[in-house]
């Protein structure tokens, strides 16, 4: 007679797709036609443009006062989900710090959305619903880079007051949902950042008593 816990599978919850096989999104093409005459000669040209942001230029640029247009933000909100090399992401989440009007304004739930989705989260993982665990998977993220995810955590916590406060709610909603998955807990640097992140959201939500209740940890 096999013992009963033998016949007993772990269960376990996943916030991100599993396997090999993740379907990378389509990179935006540069938004070339939107770029002001004033930042043409640096930002046109790829690698001109690459050495601008990584030089830091650009961000010394925008904190004197001289705005990246709207649609050159939204890039590079995209880009920090899916470029590989570290001191052009670090750049680009840099140079979003110093817009802080920017941020406020075009920082949406839909656009972390967005993001969370250019990091790999599973689509319905982003959908306010009970969790529905699955069997456990031996390695659920095989060869997975996690070096985007923590940056832009991390970068969250930074502009957290920043924020309106409907993205802030939604992003304690995704952060909080994204901790049930084991990953979190057994990266310690995530962790830590994801646990920084939530808090600084937190001190800065105005009114408790309206935020959205969160039915999946019911």
């Amino acid at each position: 007679i096999q013992r009963t816990e033998a016949t007993i599978v772990e269960q376990r919850w996943y916030f991100f797709e599993t396997g090999t096989k993740q379907v990378k999104p389509e990179r935006k093409r540069f938004p070339v036609a939107s770029v002001p005459e004033t930042w043409k000669d640096v930002l046109v040209d790829p690698r001109m443009r690459q050495q601008t942001f990584a030089s830091g230029f650009a961000e010394d640029m925008v904190s004197m006062g001289h705005e990246l247009p709207e649609e050159l933000f939204l890039w590079m909100l995209d880009e920090v989900s899916v470029e590989a090399r570290d001191p052009l992401r670090t750049a680009y989440l840099s140079t979003m710090r110093e817009s802080h009007e920017q941020i406020t304004r075009l920082i949406t739930d839909d656009a972390m959305r967005s993001m969370f989705l250019g990091l790999g989260a599973n689509p319905k993982a982003q959908e306010v619903e009970a969790l529905k665990s699955v069997n456990k998977l031996k390695c659920p993220y095989p060869r997975r880079n996690w070096a985007n995810l923590l940056a832009i955590i991390k970068f969250f916590g930074q502009v957290a007051k920043l924020l309106d406060e409907k993205s802030r709610r939604y992003l304690i909603f995704i952060l909080l949902k994204m901790s049930l998955d084991k990953m979190v807990s057994e990266n310690v640097d995530i962790h830590a950042a994801v646990q920084e992140t939530i808090a600084r959201l937190c001190q800065y939500i105005v009114d408790w008593d309206d935020t959205v209740s969160l039915p999946f940890l019911i």
